[in-house]
Formats: structure tokens, sequence, C-alpha cells
């Protein structure tokens, strides 16, 4: 490995990685249509095309939260517009002209539907707050929630307001041919320019129309982002099915949005289609064009390279364009990194990545990932630091709490340790992490029956060899690798032969 690769790149993974199957409908690469094309085998049934937007966001908050009140939130919805409505009117009358500018449209937009709202990216049920009536409703809401909700309103109201996106971001904007306004849903609705976030995502020119970055969408592709993003949701729930149609649905009303493709692929491994999964990354590798989609084809093909366990193959792969990458990527880049060298139980090389990615992006996931490989390198005070660090900005986090109550236990906390697992609650989300976590809690408590029961759970889950990989590398792990149990569990799972049964039919 060159010197070049170690601290200056990307943002690590926690002890449960979940891997490429993180797919938020942002990543964006260009593919040769025809390609596209022939990737699209997945058959279901197709969402109504003729149902509004609103309705159908309604709809899928309906399935996601079944406390959801439709009646209310249309109440609502018809009150927030009716309000907004009267106070454009107010505004225009003190007019000359009785006329606004783009410019104070938007400042009236901006007070009745961002400056009373907190946006939230900290819950662990990631559903509650990407779900737009969350926004409309309880005044919460992440990007994605906050800008529908921006953009509907838009359509409502008859104004040039569309949704626009970013590499894992979202936002409104209004485009009448001829103002250009972003509006940052996230911050109160300030305007940021185009060069500003360029500049912040590193993105070159060629990395905007093929990838969908920074361009003005149709309501169809505005449409295809949205189902694509409930489809991830309604996936960590584990309502596969449902999933499926909304990618479907999303591939049928854009076909050349390759992030879509990266979605089927991800589901693809996951569910043990890994030969119709590797054309996909090995195609999109080939074909990737720009700075940004080229540095995200490496990491994708990476990922898929550590799932069958080529450590060493996928560690070359991203050396190679790991500095002309831009920083965002580096940051991802880092990330993979870093978790490859803790399969190679190489925790001085891993850490300073880790370190990097914490000090460039300081979130969340991010000090909880720190922790994980403090934790694995057996530094248990600084791990414990980093989790609880990790647990004051995310109180829900089921993860945070589950090492916790580990490394409260290695390091003497034995009540400590058994009171914070106490309080666990099965979460409602991501039951494969679930299961992953309880998985090596009870390694490290020495209960090897329930270990085993919730490897199992995981596997049967996962098909894609992440799981697998991670129980590989888990050293906690290491004490019943010779166990029959542990042993015919992990031979029947092997990506390997898997991956080779699957060639055969």
């Amino acid at each position: 490995m060159r010197q070049s690769l170690c601290p200056s790149p990307p943002r690590p993974r926690p002890r449960v990685p979940i891997g490429i199957h993180r797919l938020r409908g942002t990543q964006r690469l260009w593919l040769p249509p025809l390609l596209l094309i022939a990737f699209a085998t997945h058959s279901a049934e197709s969402i109504r095309p003729d149902i509004p937007l609103f309705d159908e966001a309604l709809a899928v908050s309906k399935q996601m939260d079944p406390d959801t009140d439709a009646d209310a939130c249309r109440r609502a919805f018809k009150d927030l517009t009716a309000k907004i409505r009267a106070s454009i009117d107010a505004a225009k009358a003190k007019e000359p002209d009785q006329k606004l500018t783009p410019e104070a449209t938007v400042a009236v937009l901006n007070q009745e539907i961002l400056l009373g709202r907190e946006v939230s990216y900290i819950s662990n049920k990631y559903w509650r707050d990407s779900i737009f009536t969350s926004a409309l409703l309880k005044n919460r809401g992440n990007c994605a929630s906050t800008a529908l909700l921006y953009y509907l309103v838009g359509q409502e109201l008859k104004l040039p307001i569309v949704m626009t996106f970013l590499p894992e971001h979202a936002f409104a904007r209004w485009d009448d041919g001829k103002t250009v306004i972003n509006i940052e849903t996230t911050n109160k609705g300030i305007e940021i320019g185009r060069d500003k976030l360029m500049e912040r995502y590193d993105l070159a020119e060629e990395d905007l129309e093929p990838n969908r970055f920074l361009i003005t969408l149709t309501a169809t592709q505005i449409r295809a982002h949205m189902r694509s993003l409930w489809s991830t949701v309604l996936y960590s729930l584990d309502r596969r099915d449902e999933a499926w149609k909304f990618l479907d649905a999303a591939r049928a009303a854009d076909p050349q949005c390759p992030t879509l493709l990266l979605q089927e692929a991800s589901y693809r491994m996951r569910e043990g289609q890994i030969e119709k999964a590797k054309d996909i990354f090995e195609t999109i590798a080939k074909n990737a064009s720009g700075p940004w989609a080229r540095a995200s084809s490496k990491i994708y093909y990476a990922g898929y390279l550590e799932m069958r366990g080529q450590i060493d193959e996928a560690l070359e792969l991203l050396r190679e364009d790991f500095n002309e990458a831009p920083q965002g990527m580096k940051i991802q880049m880092a990330k993979l990194v870093g978790l490859l060298y803790r399969h190679k139980r190489d925790f001085d090389k891993a850490i300073p990545f880790y370190v990097f990615v914490a000090q460039n992006r300081p979130e969340e996931k991010n000090f909880a990932a720190l922790g994980s490989v403090f934790s694995e390198a057996r530094r248990n005070e600084d791990a414990v630091r980093m989790y609880e660090q990790a647990l004051k900005m995310n109180p829900e986090s089921f993860y945070n709490q589950l090492e916790l109550a580990v490394l409260y236990d290695r390091v003497g906390k034995k009540e400590q340790g058994k009171a914070m697992f106490a309080k666990l609650e099965e979460p409602r989300d991501n039951k494969l992490h679930w299961h992953r976590c309880l998985a090596f809690y009870f390694a490290n408590v020495k209960d090897e029956d329930k270990m085993l029961e919730h490897m199992t759970a995981a596997l049967k889950m996962d098909a894609s060899g992440d799981t697998y990989q991670y129980f590989v590398r888990e050293q906690d792990m290491d004490a019943y690798r010779e166990h029959a149990s542990f042993k015919k569990l992990m031979e029947q799972n092997n990506p390997v032969r898997l991956f080779t049964s699957e060639i055969k039919k």
C-alpha cells in the first residue's frame, strides 16, 4: 500500500457495516442506455402513474408510520397552503405594481414553511423523519422530507418550485426560466449559489448532467428520486416486495438514472443474486465518467470485493484513483479503507482513517465508527469515550447503547453494562443490524446459543456476503470458530460457495 493512501482520505463504517446496500438515490453514474435497459429485468406491479405525488407521499407515510392520520394531514396541508396564499397576496398588495419578485415570494415561503420546523438527522428510526408528513404535522424532518413539503406547496400554489439533488442531499429550487434560487430547506431557506455548492461537494462540470446533480429536474424525475428513497426505507423495514415495486416504478420513470441501477444491484446482492449484481458493478466501473462517478464506481466495486473476502484486491482498487477523487468521495473511500484494514486486523493502519473521517465529519455515526475500531484494538477507554459522545448526539441509537454495554463490562463496570443492555428495545427497522449487534453482544458475554441464534437470523436476511464477512473479521467470535455449530453455519453461508452455486444454476 502506498503511503499516499493514508490520512488524506474518507468516512468509516461502524462495527456493523451496512455495505453498498445503503443507496439513497444520491450517487449517480453514467451508463449506456442499452445497458440500462438490459438490466431492468425485475418484474413487479407498477405504482399507479396517475396518482398525484401528494397522495402517493401520504400513502407512503401511512405505510411507514401506521399512526399517520391522513385526514389530519390533508387538513394541515390545506391550511398551510391557504395561509401561504394569503401571505403572498398580502405582500403583493403592498407593492405598487401588485407583483412580487421571485426573491420576495421565496421569502414568504421560507417564513411559512421552514422557520418553525426543526431539521433532524439523528433519529435511529430513519423512516420517521424521512416522510413528508413528519415535516408537515410534527415540524420535524430531514432534507428530503422538508424539500418535498416545500415542493408540494409550490405545486399546489402553481409556483415554479422543484426539488434538486446533490450527493446525499436534497433541497428546493425556484426556477422560472430566468431566475434560479437554490433554497436550503435544512437552514431556514437560505440561498446557496451554484458555484458554492460545486465547491462544497467538490463536483466537476461533467459530473452534473449525467449524474442528476444540481440540475432542474422534471416532475417525473423528482418522483423517481422520491420513489427510490421510499424504496430504500421500506427495504430497511424488511418490506422487500413493496421496496421492489417502488424501485421498479422509479426505474421505469427515469431509466437513464444509474443510481437506480446501483440500488437494484444492492438489493440483488442482499438477496443472493450475486452474479447479476457483479455484472452491474463491473459495467458501472467500466463506463463511469467524471471524477465523482469514477470514484463512486471504485467504492461500489471495492465494496463488492470486500463482501467476497478479496481484501487486498479491494485495497489496490481504492488506491488507484484515491488522490484524484473529490473530497467527499475520499471520505467515503477512507471509511472503506479503514474497514479493509480491520479485516486484516491491522488496527494501527485502520485507526488514522477513522480519525480523519471523524475530524472532517464530526457526526454521530463517525464517532461511533471510531469507537468501534478503538474497541477492536482494545483501546477500551478511548472506545467508551467515543461511544458516549455518539450517544449524546443520538440517544435513540440501539447500536451505541449495545456497544457501550459490552465496553462497560470490559472495563469493570458490569452493572452499568447490564443496565444499559436491559434498556434496549428491538427497533422497527434495521433488523439486520439489530441481529448483527446482538450476535456480537452475546459473543462477548459468552452466550453461544444466543449468539448463534442472532447470527442465523442476520445471515438469513443478508445473502450478499457482507454479514458473513463481518462475522469472519469479528475477533470476539474467535473463541467459537472451531465449534461444530459455528463452523456449519459459516460454511452454509460462505459467499464463495453461494456464488459458485448461482453460476451453476
